[in-house]
């Protein structure tokens, strides 16, 4: 779990924690984030997607998203270079390991994206998705996501405009990451 908390039933648990099925802590399983987690996303290999405020995990830089391994350790393997340059709200785990990022950034491994992202399964960044053609096209942070199996990517926020055209806080991206015309709320 993750949030804001900085303990769990008296234990020093700062924003992460892992519960056992009893729900008791888990004490096998050690991470911790210097400022609120918002979302959570277990791989199925055991591997954690985290999103949030934080710009420390474990003690080490990483900006607002960062994959742990099962005991909480850092995956260095999941490189975020720089990552996000504001909060990380939404994730979404593709089956083929890539992640759909969504929230307040405006940029991410010093590349200009629009509060929408997709990163490879190596957290590099999947230069396949753009949101608009001027990669600013959404004009407030989007605070929900969702996945359709056609790859259409449902975003949910504090925005009125993307790519140039008005949406009052929902609207629908296409995998490509321009917004879905078809889809008019």
């Amino acid at each position: 779990m993750g949030g804001e908390f900085t303990s769990v039933d008296g234990t020093t648990s700062t924003r992460l924690a892992r519960l056992l099925p009893d729900g008791s802590l888990d004490p096998s399983f050690t991470a911790s984030a210097a400022n609120t987690v918002h979302a959570l996303v277990v791989q199925p290999d055991g591997r954690i997607l985290v999103g949030g405020a934080f710009n420390n995990v474990n003690g080490e830089s990483r900006n607002r998203i960062v994959r742990l391994n099962d005991d909480g350790s850092l995956d260095a393997s999941f490189n975020i270079g720089t990552g996000a340059s504001n909060t990380v709200r939404c994730l979404h785990l593709y089956p083929d390991g890539r992640v759909m990022v969504a929230g307040h950034f405006n940029s991410y491994q010093g590349v200009t994206r629009s509060r929408a992202l997709r990163l490879l399964s190596d957290g590099s960044l999947d230069l396949s998705f753009n949101t608009g053609p001027d990669f600013s096209s959404i004009d407030g942070n989007i605070l929900a996501l969702a996945v359709q199996p056609s790859g259409r990517v449902l975003i949910g926020g504090a925005f009125t405009n993307v790519d140039g055209v008005e949406r009052a806080r929902i609207a629908r991206l296409m995998p490509s990451g321009e917004l879905d015309l078809s889809f008019d709320p």
